[in-house]
């Protein structure tokens, strides 16, 4: 109940809001706009007839507006690609107007370099062999660079495992999405989570978060 509570409070606060700010002491800040953009939560009460998400549970999410991310985001937690990556050197991402337009880092960020790369590939092999229009093949392989989501983790008892299903969870952290975004405006081949540890969040200039502290 206590983690309905917090995501349901979460979730009405970007409903409201019409940008967001996230900050951490390694380099992220990156703003975004999230107006006509709806929140969805995952709080673990799946009562409802034909309602489901997964465990555990614990995250408030949204689509960013299209085109309106700009700044750095710096991944220190985990990275999904073909699979969950616990991330051992942090991957600088630099974004321009909601695209990727620079990836820095290790051994991660050249992983996330490549499976960025492939996603904007494979789409114009799938429209040679007929699977794709070559309009639609352009749009999926300029989304491999989109940010197609944000998330709070909420879960105090989640850690992170290398798991993105619990990994995404962590209280005290927030997650990106690269590539395809849930509101089905912007459609890739990938969707790739990476997380930050101990942000700070401020939605329309309001602290909601202080590195990884709830202030509701």
């Amino acid at each position: 109940l206590v983690l309905q509570k917090t995501t349901a409070e979460v979730a009405r606060a970007m409903n409201s809001a019409a940008s967001v700010d996230v900050k951490t002491t390694l380099g992220t800040d990156i703003t975004f706009g999230v107006q006509g953009r709806r929140a969805r939560t995952d709080d673990g009460d799946f009562k409802a007839p034909g309602k489901g998400g997964n465990l555990p549970c614990g995250e408030v999410f949204l689509s960013p507006a299209l085109a309106t991310a700009s700044g750095t985001i710096v991944f220190d937690g985990s990275l999904t690609l073909e699979k969950t990556l616990t991330i051992s050197e942090p991957v600088k991402v630099t974004i321009a107007k909601g695209f990727i337009t620079e990836i820095e880092g290790g051994k991660e960020a050249q992983k996330l370099k490549a499976h960025v790369e492939k996603a904007e590939t494979k789409p114009f092999e799938m429209a040679k062999r007929g699977e794709l229009a070559k309009k639609e093949a352009e749009d999926y392989a300029k989304n491999a660079r989109n940010i197609g989501e944000f998330g709070i983790g909420l879960n105090p008892k989640a850690k992170i495992v290398g798991n993105v299903l619990e990994d995404e969870k962590v209280l005290g952290t927030v997650h990106f999405a690269v590539g395809s975004n849930y509101d089905q405006d912007a459609l890739a081949l990938i969707h790739s989570d990476g997380i930050v540890k101990d942000p700070t969040v401020a939605i329309d200039g309001k602290p909601l978060m202080k590195e990884g502290k709830l202030v509701l």
